[in-house]
């Protein structure tokens, strides 16, 4: 897991947004179909896309807005908002939502395959705390613009060229975590 140094602890999560992309095992079925620019989603993607937006009713203090999800063949991205606290007694860490959301869609999985062995997701998480509204414009910039780049997606196992996307992308997150030359 990646995790934003001092921000997401296991045990606590600070209010904010959160971009989170999760990883399909190669052995997953896809989750969407790109057709130019857009992605057309598959009987899982359309799962994946219900459990999603189902973490609010779960979670009160989360928060999801459509335009920050995009569903890809083998991964999703999107942005999580924290808008409150848990209640004292609920496990509220990062990575208690993502695993609840995974351990949700993986049971889906198994129950429409009828396979209980099936898992789903890799294990990792890479999560990024969006400290500024800047980087908030640049994540959901990305997403917007994913499918288009699928051809370079480095999570496409037929990627051709570099990940421009990508780089730039993480380029912003590194800047936003360093202080400014003097």
């Amino acid at each position: 897991m990646v995790k934003t140094p001092g921000l997401s602890d296991g045990l606590t999560i600070q209010p904010g947004a959160y971009f989170v992309t999760l990883v399909a095992l190669p052995t997953a079925p896809p989750l969407a179909r790109i057709q130019g620019e857009q992605t057309l989603l598959t009987v899982w993607g359309e799962a994946i896309r219900a459990a999603w937006f189902h973490t609010t009713d779960l979670r009160p203090y989360v928060r999801l807005d459509p335009v920050e999800l995009v569903i890809m063949p083998n991964h999703l991205h999107g942005i999580l908002w924290i808008v409150g606290h848990a209640r004292p007694e609920a496990r509220a860490s990062m990575a208690s939502i993502i695993h609840g959301f995974k351990r949700t869609t993986t049971r889906r999985f198994q129950v429409m395959q009828g396979d209980m062995a099936l898992r789903l997701w890799q294990d990792d998480l890479i999560e990024h705390y969006i400290r500024d509204a800047f980087v908030l414009h640049a994540v959901r910039n990305y997403i917007q613009l994913n499918p288009s780049h699928w051809p370079q997606d480095c999570c496409n196992p037929l990627h051709r060229g570099e990940d421009d996307l990508s780089q730039a992308l993480w380029a912003i997150f590194r800047a936003s975590y360093d202080p400014p030359a003097r």
